[in-house]
């Protein structure tokens, strides 16, 4: 039978446009889930992915999903510091990244969108003072990829 309605298939990949991101986050969200510490602090551009794949969010590397600035208000809870999808506390200098970073153990996964869209003095600290974990991590394409950091992490064979 036939229909004229919409249907949705499951697939592991879609044929969307060239510049569309289709990031590997399975992968990264595995390997953190499977070596994290109860008290570990998750930091990521997608608060509403890191709820999903380990249930919980604790801080978001504040990016424009347009990559209009004018669009942020809207994903900020009003009154506060805090986004609206997973409450998440919002991260958008170094020195707010660097005092989370620097006490305590966690895990930073960070897309080739956000990682474009976010401070760029944050991505350069991230690359020089945490440790990459590239057996979680996947670059697919100038678009595609994520990459998991982490500082204090330790690694759970």
């Amino acid at each position: 039978v036939f229909s004229h309605d919409f249907i949705f298939i499951p697939k592991k990949e879609y044929k969307l446009e060239f510049s569309t991101p289709q990031q590997n986050f399975v992968k990264a969200y595995s390997f953190v889930k499977t070596n994290m510490g109860p008290n570990n602090i998750i930091i990521s551009g997608f608060p509403a992915v890191d709820i999903y794949y380990l249930g919980k969010s604790d801080y978001w590397l504040e990016i424009s999903l347009s990559g209009r600035k004018s669009n942020l208000a809207k994903y900020r809870i009003n009154g506060t510091n805090n986004e609206v999808y997973a409450n998440a506390t919002i991260i958008n200098d170094l020195d707010s990244f660097e005092k989370i970073t620097s006490s305590g153990r966690g895990w930073v996964i960070l897309d080739k969108l956000a990682a474009r869209r976010i401070n760029s003095n944050i991505t350069k600290f991230i690359a020089s003072n945490l440790t990459y974990y590239s057996e979680a991590s996947e670059d697919k394409d100038v678009w595609s990829g994520v990459k998991v950091y982490g500082w204090n992490s330790k690694i759970y064979k």
